[in-house]
């Protein structure tokens, strides 16, 4: 059975009456194997912690968001891992107060992972643990499909496409997001501008000409329409009116 296939079981067992993004942080430490684990958004307007589950992640994220230092925010500026094996050390003084306070509260190590389609950057995820050491192999392996899977679940919440019709393709390569994911990083490369802006002008355009988003988003890649730099403006589609 492949990662995905493991994991998005116990994804759709955890979710329970919220979304699909709120579960992953239970979903994280139930499938790797940690003690905690929190997201949080870092880029666009909603910035702040999306869920935290289990010991030292609603600390962690407060601390890292409050102070502005630690490994969640590392990984989202690097776009790598960023791992912690001991943090009685305090890793020297890379993050002194987060570490110190980390460390009082008992956590020996934590690894961020970066949530990202492309070149387009949201947040990140961070696992907490009370042991000290290197996540295993296995277990840095399904945080990046962990990590990976909530970044196409982020995309779909912010294009408002139900991430039920989502997770039906996610054993597949995330088929039915995919022409969204390039339709964004074509509108930021074009307009200069980050992912939920690209996003924003994606759904305000498709509003417009009355289509999905997907719709529009198909068309972009395409060639077949260019959005303009002024968003007062949407793009018109063939055959579609759209009204002043």
């Amino acid at each position: 059975m492949s990662r995905l296939g493991r994991i998005v079981p116990i994804l759709l067992a955890n979710r329970g009456e919220g979304s699909l993004v709120s579960a992953v942080c239970l979903t994280a430490v139930t499938a790797i194997g940690v003690d905690g684990a929190g997201i949080s958004l870092l880029s666009g307007e909603h910035r702040g912690p999306v869920c935290a589950q289990g010991a030292f992640a609603s600390l962690g994220e407060e601390l890292q968001l409050s102070l502005g230092e630690g490994p969640c925010l590392d990984a989202f500026e690097a776009i790598e891992l960023i791992e912690v094996t001991d943090l009685t050390s305090h890793q020297g003084t890379r993050w002194p107060i987060f570490s110190e306070q980390m460390s009082d509260a008992g956590a020996g190590s934590l690894a961020s992972f970066p949530l990202r389609i492309g070149g387009a950057r949201f947040g990140a995820i961070t696992l907490y643990r009370s042991e000290y050491g290197a996540l295993s192999t296995d277990q840095v392996a399904d945080s990046y499909v962990i990590a990976q899977m909530t970044a196409h679940l982020l995309v779909a919440e912010q294009a408002r496409i139900g991430g039920d019709l989502v997770i039906s393709d996610i054993e597949t390569g995330f088929a039915r997001m995919e022409p969204i994911h390039q339709a964004t990083g074509m509108i930021m490369a074009q307009l200069s501008v980050g992912p939920e802006d690209a996003l924003a002008r994606l759904r305000g355009a498709a509003y417009a000409a009355q289509r999905t988003a997907m719709e529009m988003a198909m068309d972009i890649v395409a060639g077949k329409i260019a959005l303009p730099r002024d968003e007062q403006h949407p793009p018109q589609s063939p055959g579609v009116t759209i009204e002043p």
